[in-house]
C-alpha cells in the first residue's frame, strides 16, 4: 500500500486551496480598502464652539463613492452610491488645520442616513440619529464626544431602549415610546424629550 504516496498529493491540494483562499481575500480586502481610500469626503454639518478660549470647527462628514452593478436580467451596469463610513473632525478655525479625527466603523451599527450634530458650548458634542417614521423598527441612537486638549473623546452615553429618537431641534430630542404618535408640539399635547444640556429626559404632561 502506498499510502505514503497518496497524502502527499493530498497534502498539496490543501496547500494550494488555502493559499488560493488566501490570495483571494488579500486582493478582497486591497480593493475594498483603496475604493474607501480614493473615495470622496463630503462634509454633513459643521459648527462652531469656543473651549478654552480657543475657536473651533467642529465636523462631520461622510465618506461616498460610485459603484456599477450589472443587473442579471437586462445585462445593464447601472451607477449607485457606496457608503465607506462617518467621521467627526475637529478643526482650528483660524488655521483650518485638522486637530483630531474620529473614524467610525464602516458601516456605523446601526447606521442611518445622515446623524444631525449638536455642538454645545461647554464642549461637549452629540450626533443624533433620527428615526421619524413610526414604522421603523430602528430606534436611533445618540452619541456623546466630549472636546478636550484639542481631542474628541468619546463618552458613555446610554438611552432607555424604551425609548425611540423621533426628531432633534436645537438642545432637544424629542422621543416615543414604542408605536406612540409622536409630534413636535410637545407643549400642547405631551410627550417625551432628552435635554442635550441636562442629559435628563423630560416628561411633559397633556394640557387639560
Amino acid at each position: 500500500m502506498n499510502t505514503k504516496t497518496e497524502k502527499e498529493p493530498n497534502k498539496k491540494s490543501a496547500r494550494q486551496g488555502i493559499i488560493a483562499i488566501i490570495l483571494v481575500s488579500v486582493v478582497t480586502i486591497g480593493i475594498l480598502y483603496l475604493r474607501s481610500y480614493f473615495a470622496d469626503e463630503k462634509p454633513l454639518s459643521r459648527s462652531y464652539v469656543e473651549v478654552d478660549g480657543k475657536f473651533l470647527i467642529v465636523q462631520f462628514s461622510e465618506k461616498t463613492g460610485n459603484n456599477s452593478n450589472k443587473d442579471p436580467n437586462t445585462k445593464i451596469y447601472t451607477t449607485g452610491r457606496s457608503h465607506f463610513g462617518y467621521s467627526l473632525e475637529l478643526i482650528d478655525s483660524a488655521s483650518h488645520v485638522s486637530l483630531d479625527k474620529y473614524k467610525f466603523s464602516s458601516p456605523v451599527d446601526p447606521v442611518q442616513s445622515e446623524p444631525k450634530l449638536c455642538t454645545l458650548s461647554n464642549g461637549i458634542v452629540w450626533l443624533v440619529s433620527e428615526m421619524p417614521t413610526i414604522s421603523s423598527d430602528d430606534n436611533g441612537y445618540v452619541l456623546k464626544f466630549e472636546i478636550k486638549n484639542n481631542k474628541l473623546t468619546p463618552i458613555e452615553f446610554k438611552l432607555d431602549e424604551k425609548y425611540k429618537v423621533r426628531e432633534l431641534k436645537d438642545n432637544k430630542v424629542f422621543l416615543s415610546e414604542g408605536s406612540d404618535v409622536y409630534t413636535s408640539s410637545i407643549m400642547v399635547f405631551g410627550g417625551v424629550y432628552l435635554d442635550l444640556e441636562t442629559e435628563k429626559v423630560v416628561v411633559v404632561p397633556k394640557m387639560k
